[in-house]
C-alpha cells in the first residue's frame, strides 16, 4: 500500500504549503473533509486538486470519523495525521489514535477544545489564570460573580474560536444579556462543532474574571514534554471590549527580558498542565501587575505567514516533523519584523468589496492582502463572526515600520456591505 499523510480539513485562511514543505516526503496526501461544507460548495476544485484522495466525513460524529479511518486504512499506510484549524484538533486526534500514529491523544484534544476542562487543568497545576464559573441560566449570577471578584467579567462559549461569542459584561443586566446571546448564537452557528464531546454543551457559558493589561500570543511546539517557543507576538491595539475581534499582531515582541523569561516558564507549565505533547501550540496570555495570566491554549499552528516572513521558519514543516517523530530544525534563516492586521466587518450584511485594498497594497512593506470571502457572501461583526474577511501581511526591518503600516491599514480599509 502507498504511504500517506492524512490531513483533516483544508487549512484555513488560504494557508499553503511551501514548495519545499513536502518535497522530501515520498507519500500521498489524503484529505478528510467536512461533508456538509463540501456539499454546500465551500471548497473549490483547485483546493481539492492538491490531494490524492478525498474522504467527505461528518466530522462532528466519532462513528463517522472512524468509518473514514477504516476506509483509508484499507488503501493507505498512514504515516501521520495533521489538522491546522481549531475544529480539526479533536477529529485529528481520534484518527491518529485509531491509526496508531503519533498524536496528542483524544482526551488531551478534548481538554484543548473545551475551555472549561482547560481552565480546570491550568488551575490544578497552579498557573495563574482568570477565575471562572459556568452559567447555564440567569439564576444566582450575582453571587457567582462575587465569587470571582466582581465585574467586569468575560463570557465565552466552551468551544469557540476566533473570538466568536466573547463578550465583556460590566453589570448583572449585561451579563444576563450576554449569556442569552452566546447560548443562542452558539446553538445556531457553532453547535455542529460540539458533537465529539458529550460533556460539552452549547447551553454552557464560561464566565471569567476580566484581566486587564498587555496581551500577547505565543506560538511554538512541544516535543517529548518540552516546550519550544517560536515567536512571542505582541497585540498593540488589543480590544478592551465589549467584543474582541482580533486586530494587529507583531513579532518579534517588544517586551523586556524579564517578561520573556516569565513567558518561557509559564508556557512550559501550561502545556504540561493540559498534557500536550507532539504538537504545535498557540497560547493567549496577558500581563497584569507584572504577572503572567494564562487565557487560552490551542493545539494548532497560528501565525504561519508571520513566522515565515520574520524568521524564515515554516511551522507547517515543524508540525509534520513532530507527527513523524523526526528531529525539528528551527534555526532562523534571518531576523526581521512581521505583522498581520485582521480585517473584520463592522456591520452585518452582504459583502461587496474591501475599500482601499489596492491602495494599501502599493506600500512596499505590505507582502499581500489575501481575501477569504466572495462577493455576495453574508458577513457579521463580532461577537457572531466566525472568521476574518482578509489579512494584511507586512514585513520590515523595524518594529515601528510594521506597526505604522498596520495602523495605516486599520485606518483606511473598510468592509463594504449591502
Amino acid at each position: 500500500m502507498p504511504s500517506a499523510l492524512v490531513f483533516v480539513e483544508i487549512p484555513q485562511y488560504g494557508l499553503e504549503f511551501l514548495d519545499t514543505t513536502l518535497v522530501s516526503l515520498d507519500c500521498q496526501k489524503v484529505l478528510v473533509i467536512d461533508a456538509e461544507l463540501l456539499q454546500r460548495g465551500k471548497f473549490t476544485k483547485e483546493q481539492l486538486a492538491d490531494y490524492d484522495a478525498v474522504f467527505p466525513t461528518v466530522l462532528q460524529s466519532e462513528s463517522a470519523v472512524l468509518q473514514s479511518q477504516q476506509k483509508i486504512a484499507r488503501s493507505y499506510d498512514v504515516l501521520a495525521v495533521l489538522g491546522f484549524s481549531e475544529v480539526s484538533v479533536l477529529p485529528a486526534a481520534i484518527l491518529a489514535d485509531a491509526f496508531g500514529v503519533i498524536g496528542i491523544g483524544t482526551e488531551v484534544a478534548k481538554t484543548c477544545r473545551n475551555k472549561l476542562r482547560m481552565a480546570e487543568a491550568i488551575v490544578h497545576k497552579g498557573v495563574l489564570c482568570p477565575r471562572y464559573f459556568i452559567a447555564e441560566s440567569g439564576e444566582n449570577l450575582g453571587d457567582q460573580v462575587k465569587s470571582i471578584g466582581g465585574y467586569p467579567v468575560i463570557c465565552k462559549p466552551l468551544m469557540g474560536f476566533a473570538s466568536f461569542g466573547v463578550i465583556k459584561a460590566r453589570s448583572e443586566s449585561e451579563l444576563k444579556q450576554a449569556v442569552r446571546r452566546i447560548k443562542r448564537s452558539t446553538r445556531f452557528l457553532m453547535g455542529r462543532y460540539y458533537g465529539l464531546d458529550e460533556a460539552c454543551s452549547t447551553a454552557q457559558v464560561l464566565v471569567q474574571s476580566f484581566i486587564p493589561g498587555t496581551e500577547v500570543a505565543i506560538d511554538g511546539y512541544v516535543q517529548e514534554g518540552k516546550s519550544h517557543i517560536l515567536a512571542i507576538i505582541d497585540k498593540p491595539d488589543v480590544s478592551h471590549g465589549p467584543y474582541f475581534a482580533d486586530a494587529m499582531h507583531i513579532t518579534p515582541t517588544g517586551l523586556d527580558a524579564a517578561a520573556v523569561n516569565q513567558i518561557e516558564r509559564n508556557v512550559q507549565a501550561s502545556v504540561a498542565a493540559v498534557g500536550l505533547d507532539n504538537s504545535p501550540f498557540h497560547i493567549e496570555a496577558r500581563f497584569c501587575d507584572g504577572h503572567f495570566y494564562f487565557l487560552e491554549l490551542a493545539a494548532r499552528v497560528a501565525f504561519v505567514r508571520c513566522l515565515r516572513a520574520a524568521k524564515g521558519i515554516d511551522p507547517l514543516e515543524i508540525m509534520i516533523g513532530l507527527r513523524l517523530g523526526g528531529t525539528i530544525d528551527v534555526k532562523p534563516k534571518w531576523h526581521r519584523y512581521a505583522g498581520i492586521y485582521c480585517v473584520t466587518p463592522q456591520e452585518a450584511g452582504t459583502f461587496r468589496y474591501l475599500e482601499s485594498r489596492e491602495k494599501i497594497l502599493q506600500d512596499p512593506r505590505v507582502l499581500e492582502i489575501p481575501m477569504y470571502i466572495e462577493i455576495g457572501q453574508r458577513v457579521a461583526p463580532a461577537p457572531e463572526s466566525t472568521g476574518d474577511i482578509a489579512h494584511v501581511f507586512a514585513c520590515a526591518e523595524t518594529y515601528e515600520d510594521v506597526l505604522e503600516v498596520l495602523t495605516l491599514a486599520k485606518s483606511q480599509l473598510r468592509v463594504v456591505v449591502a
